[in-house]
């Protein structure tokens, strides 16, 4: 029996794709079914004021990092509700900037390498780094350029 708990009434202009997604995410990893208490604990602290790259980015790098089996979404609140801390934002830039270097050296040579492709490249090494993923700081280091061109001009 696949039951599913239903998505929670959201009043302050969730969409229903991102709530949808979360949810998809949660259960990709950590293999658990979305259950009614979840849907309790997304809507008790106000998640949906929460943009859904950083609340999905938080669920990768926390469940990649987590010794334990996680049981419920509970485990996530606190890393997703946590608030950014500046000298943590120069830390978290540069690990998040290691990864961009990293990632554009790699992918020197490679034919129809688009910025898609660059920007999940370095997505899926965050999530394996354990580093969260802030597409902020992502865009401040890329500065706007294209990371195809960039790769295919060998910088």
């Amino acid at each position: 029996m696949n039951r599913r708990a239903a998505a929670p009434r959201e009043k302050d202009g969730i969409s229903n794709y991102d709530f949808a997604a979360v949810r998809s995410t949660y259960e990709n990893v950590t293999g658990n079914l979305w259950s009614q208490s979840d849907s309790e604990t997304y809507a008790e602290h106000g998640l949906n004021q929460v943009p859904v790259e950083r609340i999905i980015s938080a669920l990768e790098a926390v469940s990649r990092r987590s010794p334990v089996k996680i049981n419920s979404f509970k485990y996530f609140v606190k890393e997703i509700t946590a608030i950014p801390d500046p000298r943590n934002r120069v830390r978290q830039k540069k690990q998040l900037g290691n990864i961009v270097r990293l990632i554009r050296d790699n992918s020197v040579g490679r034919a129809n390498y688009s910025e898609i492709d660059f920007r999940e490249d370095v997505k899926c090494a965050c999530a394996r780094e354990g580093v969260v993923f802030d597409n902020d700081i992502y865009d401040e280091l890329v500065g706007g350029r294209r990371p195809s061109a960039d790769v295919r001009a060998g910088l």
